[in-house]
């Protein structure tokens, strides 16, 4: 009785949310859960739950999937603004169901923290699990990668799922040692340096200690490895990556069409690919899926204005492998560029009182290869971010300083000889769009 007592307060307090237009809130699953503790084992689940979780991509993987099942007619359950612990899972779910517990929907999908996967995983038992990878993330809150994945393991090895992982992630990829898994990887296929981390998550073999040997990366950790002294290596792909061109990329010998010029997200992309697979569509479907489809525009974007190309892209604050992963990818292409830096965490009641070892984790000195013009920091961090930029070699006369993040747009040069990169903190997002749509205007007033 107490379960129902829970499942229909909650449904009526989020049938009142709705109605006053605030539907997008965990609140119904908290109260839930106030009232019926072990609701989301009792709860019932529609035919496939979907859980989606790792350090960078969850938002990215978790929307796809979401657009190309809708668009396939599917019924889904889906907190669209990443309510992913618990309490956003439990109002997933409870919305899912009707009052007497049967299921309303085909398909669950929950974009899951990777810091409670080991709470939540094993209670919703998902029929799959993807796992996009796992790396270095918030010192004040994840720790180190090896915490996560030991989170994570957890979590999976009670559920049964079936989990898709990403074989050239050494962390990740080794995760639910008796779970079913399909791995996706990517071939080398280009000659790029490949650029050694001030902070790297992978140079150590986790059964035998011994320094392992990279054939290649493609970035940060991801590659394929071997140790030398146990033999240890990466797994081999279920589903390869072939061949990437400008607008498709080959996978097990099909194209499809490439959504983002990010390698990370040809990997997202990939296991989205696997999981429509493994539910049954063939890869017409998918393919006319994808091309129908994009990458989130509050992960990246691209606004053109009077032929000045403005990219505004996630870097996530506090997380040195997002950011130095989008510093590495700009590296690789030869346009000039101009950067704007919105990456300070500002907190309720605080000031941006953040840490800020994490900027001696990251990769500014990427800086230096990715032909910089200028670079405008900004926020209340805006004298930390100066002395990490002079540490690692960013000359100062390519260095802006705008504390007002409403006024960084008018450092920026319209030359149309260079690109602009707004580079923003997951929750800067609207303030990255005041800098965008300023930066606009400007540029319609004094560009002809």
């Amino acid at each position: 009785m107490r379960f129902y007592l829970a499942l229909w307060a909650s449904k009526f307090y989020l049938f009142i949310k709705k109605i006053m237009g605030q539907g997008r809130s965990d609140r119904a699953g908290l109260l839930a859960a106030k009232i019926c503790p072990e609701i989301l084992t009792k709860v019932n689940k529609p035919k496939t739950v979907i859980l989606v979780t790792g350090t960078n991509g969850k938002t990215t993987v978790t929307h796809l999937i979401y657009n190309i099942l809708k668009r396939d007619g599917k019924k889904i359950g889906f907190n669209d603004w990443n309510a992913n612990m618990r309490a956003g899972h439990i109002r997933c779910l409870i919305d899912s169901v009707n009052i007497f517990n049967k299921p309303n929907k085909d398909v669950a999908i929950l974009e899951c923290d990777e810091m409670t996967s080991n709470l939540t995983v094993p209670e919703i038992k998902p029929d799959y699990v993807i796992v996009t990878n796992i790396c270095r993330d918030s010192i004040r809150r994840n720790s180190y990668p090896e915490f996560i994945f030991n989170k994570i393991n957890e979590g999976v090895t009670k559920s049964g799922s079936t989990l898709i992982l990403n074989a050239d992630d050494p962390i990740s990829s080794f995760l639910g040692k008796n779970n079913k898994k399909i791995f996706v990887s990517i071939d080398k296929f280009n000659k790029d340096e490949v650029y050694e981390n001030i902070s790297p998550d992978f140079n150590v073999c986790p059964e035998c200690n011994t320094l392992v040997n990279y054939e290649y990366k493609h970035y940060r950790h991801i590659g394929k490895f071997k140790c030398p002294n146990c033999k240890l290596e990466s797994f081999k792909g279920d589903y390869k990556v072939t061949k990437v061109s400008e607008n498709t990329f080959t996978l097990n010998g099909i194209e499809y069409p490439k959504l983002s010029d990010n390698l990370f997200n040809i990997y997202n992309e990939s296991q989205v690919i696997v999981l429509l697979k493994q539910l049954g569509y063939d890869f017409k479907f998918i393919q006319n899926a994808l091309a129908n489809s994009s990458i989130p525009k509050s992960r990246e974007n691209l606004e053109i204005e009077k032929d000045i190309k403005i990219y505004s892209q996630m870097a996530k604050g506090q997380n040195s492998s997002a950011l130095s992963t989008v510093l590495e990818n700009l590296s690789k292409l030869k346009n000039k560029k101009q950067i704007v830096l919105l990456l300070d965490e500002v907190y309720e009641g605080l000031d941006a009182q953040e840490t800020i070892t994490w900027l001696y984790d990251s990769d500014f000195e990427l800086l230096n290869k990715l032909n910089l013009e200028k670079i405008v920091v900004t926020g209340p961090r805006y004298l930390d971010y100066i002395v990490r930029l002079k540490l690692a070699g960013v000359k100062e006369n390519k260095i802006e300083v705008s504390p007002d993040y409403k006024e960084a747009y008018k450092l920026l040069n319209l030359d149309k000889k260079s690109d602009i990169y707004v580079l923003y903190e997951v929750e800067r997002r609207p303030m990255s769009r005041e800098v965008v749509e300023s930066l606009k205007e400007r540029i319609r007033n004094e560009v002809e």
